[in-house]
């Protein structure tokens, strides 16, 4: 179903995911569809958003709540202007069937580092890092172990680069998932 790895520290927020877009079919498998799917997209300097699930459908709310012709508005998000606009997208989209989660990482009106997470429930979960504190999160829906094995390789990986550890991190979920390929994609903002 697709991986995104998100983490936050004071300073820095960083979103990797993989990039295979399956559709499932109808013997239960799935078709590869792409093998070079980008799911993190730039909304502007201060914020970047992640997705998994339905392709369409998150283009279609990411569409909506940050058009692309209109940099006015994009240069005015905010990483909780962001996570409000897809919530309450969501909330317009609930008897849609289809699965879509985000996480939206970046610099709130605060100036400090924001990420959160939004399940295709409507589900929130809000984090901001504070102090010597990193907060991490996974968008995985049908891989339920990648946020511990994301932790285990963090707390284990004491000379490795973040970077490095989010991409070993894909590449061991991908050999037990067939929904999630080592091709990665990442985007980062500093503050």
């Amino acid at each position: 179903m697709s991986l995104v790895l998100g983490y936050a520290s004071v300073d820095d927020c960083i979103l990797m995911s993989d990039g295979l877009t399956v559709l499932e079919n109808e013997k239960g498998g799935y078709d590869r569809v792409s093998e070079n799917t980008n799911k993190i997209r730039r909304i502007n300097d201060r914020v970047m958003i992640g997705s998994t699930g339905n392709v369409d459908l998150r283009d279609r709310v990411l569409d909506f709540c940050f058009p692309k012709n209109n940099t006015t508005l994009l240069n005015s998000i905010t990483a909780e202007i962001a996570t409000q606009s897809i919530l309450q997208s969501m909330q317009q989209i609930q008897h849609i069937k289809e699965q879509v989660n985000f996480v939206i990482a970046g610099i709130n009106s605060a100036g400090r580092i924001q990420m959160d997470s939004i399940e295709d429930s409507g589900k929130l979960k809000h984090q901001i890092a504070e102090g010597g504190d990193i907060d991490i999160t996974t968008l995985s829906p049908k891989t339920k172990n990648a946020f511990p094995i994301f932790y285990r390789k963090i707390l284990s990986a004491k000379d490795t680069p973040i970077i490095e550890v989010m991409r070993q991190t894909i590449f061991v979920v991908a050999q037990a998932d067939p929904t999630v390929n080592t091709n990665t994609f990442f985007q980062y903002i500093h503050r």
